[in-house]
């Protein structure tokens, strides 16, 4: 990690997720160990053992750690973590391992021909109930007719924009 000449900034807000925040942090680092990337995450008020584990990382150097003394809510988290990041661009992350680390290299490749870039999160056949669907499918359909472009997964925890949009 080398946030002074970080061309990236990885934001990941983490809110009790000791079950997945180890394993996706050592993909991460393994992912991206000769990239000039930062990787931030912000603990918002944790009451398991995310802080200790992050707390380690951020002592040996892999991650910058960031940390809210209550919870504060998802978006908060986010801001703090956007506010504190170094790099040129953004990436968010979701804590909890819900998107393979390897898809911050695509992300990373089409940020540079798009202002954003969002991931879609994929769902095994069967597992998301029928009307769940169905109600997904007309938001999509709603969004893309209202904005005039497509964006799969309205909620996604897994998206990358330059830095300078956030300041406008």
């Amino acid at each position: 990690m080398n946030p002074e000449k970080s061309a990236y900034s990885i934001v990941i807000p983490v809110y009790n997720e000791e079950g997945a925040i180890g394993a996706l942090l050592e993909e991460i680092i393994a992912l991206l160990k000769d990239k000039p990337v930062e990787i931030l995450v912000v603990d918002d008020g944790s009451t398991d053992k995310s802080g200790e584990i992050l707390a380690n990382y951020a002592q040996a150097g892999k991650i910058k750690l960031v940390s809210h003394n209550k919870n504060k809510g998802y978006g908060s988290a986010l801001k703090t973590g956007i506010h504190q990041a170094s790099g040129e661009r953004i990436i968010i992350m979701d804590g909890d391992g819900s998107y393979p680390a390897q898809e911050i290299l695509e992300l990373m490749k089409k940020s540079h021909s798009a202002e954003m870039v969002v991931g879609e999160r994929m769902v095994k056949a069967g597992v998301e109930p029928v009307l769940r669907r169905i109600f997904k499918w007309l938001v999509v359909k709603m969004v893309r007719y209202l904005a005039g472009f497509e964006i799969q997964d309205l909620n996604s925890g897994l998206r990358v924009f330059p830095k300078e949009i956030v300041r406008k």
